[in-house]
C-alpha cells in the first residue's frame, strides 16, 4: 500500500533529521521532532491495524467473542480512550436507565463507536458537539452518533461505508477510508445494521446502529 511506504519514509525522514542535527537545533525543535515521530508512528500503527482487521473480516478470520455487555460500559471506555482528542468539545450522552444488555464483542463493539467518534471529531468545527442518543424497542437498540458538520449529500450516504472511499482529500483530514468499512463489517457481523442520514435539524450527519436484542439467560440465586 503506497500510504504505508509514504508514512515510513516520513518516519525515517524525520528520525535521521532529528539525530543529524540534534546538536543543532534547540531542545524545543528537539521536542517538536520527537513529537511529529510518534504521530506519525502512531498513524501508521493505526493505518496497519484497520488494514488487518479488515483483511480478517473479509476472508472470515476475524473471531466474535460475544458476552453480555452494558452499552453504558462501552460507551464510557471508548470516551476515556478519546479523552485526549476530545479535548474541551462537549459530548452529550442520552441512555435510558432500563437499557437492557447488549450481546456484543466489546472490543470490536468499541473500536465501532470510537471509530465514528473519531469522524466527528475531524470532519466538524472543534467548538461543535457530539451527540451520542441509546434507545431501544423490544426487539432492537440503537445507538445514535449525531455531529454538527457540513453532513453528507444523500447520493453518498452508501458510498461513505466502501472500501478507501473518501469525501475530502487526503490533505484535508488524515485517513484512507478504511473506518467506516470496518464498523460496518464489525456490525453486521453482530448481527446488526449501520446507515448514515442528514440530520433533520441541522447540516450535520447521524450515524444510527440497530442491535438486534435477545435475552439475557436468568440467575438462579442458590
Amino acid at each position: 500500500n503506497y500510504l504505508i511506504v509514504i508514512l515510513i519514509i516520513g518516519k525515517l525522514f524525520l528520525t535521521v533529521s532529528l539525530m543529524e542535527t540534534h546538536h543543532l537545533i534547540s531542545q524545543k525543535e528537539q521536542h517538536e521532532f520527537c513529537c511529529a515521530i510518534f504521530d506519525e508512528s502512531q498513524r501508521m500503527a493505526e493505518l496497519m491495524n484497520k488494514i488487518l482487521e479488515m483483511a480478517k473480516m473479509s476472508t472470515g478470520e476475524i473471531v466474535i467473542h460475544c458476552e453480555w455487555n452494558t452499552v453504558e460500559e462501552i460507551i464510557g471506555s471508548t470516551l476515556i480512550r478519546l479523552e485526549k482528542s476530545l479535548f474541551q468539545r462537549q459530548v452529550n450522552i442520552q441512555i435510558p436507565r432500563d437499557s437492557p444488555l447488549i450481546w456484543v464483542d466489546a472490543v470490536l463493539f468499541e473500536q465501532v463507536i470510537l471509530n465514528l467518534i473519531e469522524n466527528a471529531i475531524k470532519y466538524t468545527p472543534a467548538n461543535t458537539p457530539i451527540d451520542i442518543d441509546v434507545t431501544h424497542s423490544k426487539q432492537t437498540l440503537t445507538i445514535s452518533i449525531a455531529d454538527q458538520g457540513l453532513g453528507i449529500p444523500y447520493e453518498l450516504q452508501q458510498k461513505v461505508f466502501e472500501k478507501f472511499y473518501r469525501i475530502s482529500s487526503e490533505t484535508e483530514n488524515n485517513g484512507v477510508g478504511l473506518g467506516l468499512t470496518l464498523c460496518q463489517a464489525i456490525v453486521q457481523a453482530h448481527g446488526g445494521t449501520i446507515e448514515v442520514q442528514q440530520q433533520p435539524s441541522s447540516t450535520g450527519a447521524v450515524f444510527v446502529i440497530a442491535l438486534p436484542l435477545s435475552k439475557p439467560p436468568s440467575i438462579t440465586l442458590e
